[in-house]
């Protein structure tokens, strides 16, 4: 597809009526709009979010390129991003949720950074008032992609959200990194796919996105239950591509670890029925000595326990415990799939 654009920014909507006026006011009042095309999806919510970006869209004769498409029906923030992702004309993309804002000069100031280091293919921003970056932690550029990979699969050093990454738009369609339809956690899997093609990256220090905790919004109302069953949807599905690959990599490990660990956070006493435990003896004994206290006492001492324990799942016991991470055959022994359909 001809690059029309230098950037496209996507703007997913879906029941955000109280909040997409300031969403668009940030975009239409960019420093940068000489090319800069805006392409907003409509997601089919219950709300009067459609009406109100006509009426504003109507009344709009500015620089910036609005486009407003339409879903026949609801089918998910992955399914709008993606809407949004094959109809870009842009050189970049950036992501911008429709109850956020981006700042008078983020575009600019992302751009700046692009200018200054073309190699790069990705542009990750600093984000208020989480992920903010800081020159201690993240370089202005790095092509060390052993560093890049394992900052997307630990969160360390690069933010797991889509948003407030500018990213040429080709990178994207020709390794086809698209958002898996049907996952609510649709970020943690998109960070992964990325991190295996991402091999040059720079950062832009000015803060240029800002994030609004929404309550209402798809993941925040929903129960303990829900995120465990879409967290553990995540984990299946990377661990299945993880036993696809050739080799495992300590990064990867990592990934899973956290994500098992976001599962387990969020189960009540209810949700054990989530877990397959079969054969797995040590995870069994995790449950039955650490599980209902770390929820029920919030004890650091178990909490830190049981992280340790956690562990042993991505370890062979031999006389000692050691590292197995480069063997896939240990590895897939020791894992057990998590049952998200009950």
């Amino acid at each position: 597809m001809e690059e029309k654009y230098k950037v496209t920014i996507i703007v997913p909507v879906y029941n955000v009526q109280d909040y997409v006026v300031e969403c668009l006011d940030s975009v239409v009042l960019q420093t940068y709009t000489k090319s800069v095309e805006c392409i907003l999806v409509d997601d089919c919510g219950k709300d009067n979010s459609v009406q109100i970006i006509d009426e504003y869209l109507k009344k709009y004769e500015g620089p910036i390129n609005f486009v407003f498409l339409h879903h026949e029906k609801n089918k998910g923030l992955s399914a709008a991003r993606n809407t949004g992702i094959k109809h870009a004309n842009g050189e970049y993309v950036i992501f911008l949720d429709s109850d956020d804002k981006l700042y008078s000069n983020s575009i600019q100031s992302l751009l700046n950074v692009a200018n200054e280091y073309p190699e790069a293919e990705l542009i990750q921003g600093s984000t208020y008032p989480q992920f903010l970056l800081s020159k201690n932690i993240q370089p202005d550029f790095s092509d060390d992609v052993e560093w890049i990979r394992a900052g997307f699969c630990t969160s360390a050093t690069i933010p797991v959200p889509a948003w407030n990454k500018l990213i040429k738009t080709q990178i994207i369609r020709h390794n086809t990194i698209y958002f898996k339809e049907g996952f609510l956690q649709e970020d943690n899997i998109w960070a992964y796919q990325l991190q295996k093609h991402i091999t040059k990256i720079a950062f832009c220090f000015d803060t240029t996105y800002w994030y609004r905790y929404n309550p209402a919004g798809i993941m925040h109302g929903a129960s303990n239950e829900k995120e465990a069953k879409s967290f553990a949807r995540v984990f299946n599905y990377v661990f299945d591509e993880i036993k696809q690959s050739e080799r495992v990599e300590p990064y990867e490990i990592r990934f899973l670890e956290i994500i098992a660990e976001d599962v387990l956070r969020r189960l009540g006493a209810a949700g054990i029925q989530l877990l397959v435990i079969k054969n797995n003896k040590v995870f069994l004994k995790l449950l039955k000595l650490s599980w209902i206290k770390l929820f029920y006492f919030k004890s650091r001492f178990l909490q830190k326990a049981y992280s340790k324990s956690l562990k042993i799942l991505f370890r062979k016991r031999d006389n000692k415990l050691r590292c197995q991470l480069c063997n896939k055959d240990i590895l897939l022994s020791n894992f057990t799939p998590i049952d998200y359909s009950k």
